[in-house]
């Protein structure tokens, strides 16, 4: 998943939290940063990476995803 917008890097970073700390997925889950814009204070998060294998790893996606998605705005 990517995202070019600020607000939706903050999203993609929270996603990528739950990702990392869901059964299936521990060690599988790292988030990818592109460069600071001029200006700004540090990178931002663009992507979720997610590493596939047997054993249920995209029911695990799935269902995070679904999780995340379903939470209330804050």
């Amino acid at each position: 998943m990517t995202s070019p917008d600020t607000d939706a890097a903050d999203q993609l970073r929270s996603l990528c939290g739950w990702m990392a700390d869901a059964d299936g997925l521990r060690g599988r889950v790292t988030g990818r940063e592109r460069a600071p814009e001029p200006g700004t204070l540090g990178p931002v998060l663009e992507s979720v990476l997610v590493a596939l294998g047997p054993g249920g790893v995209a029911t695990a996606i799935a269902t995070t995803v679904i999780a995340v998605a379903t939470q209330p705005k804050r």
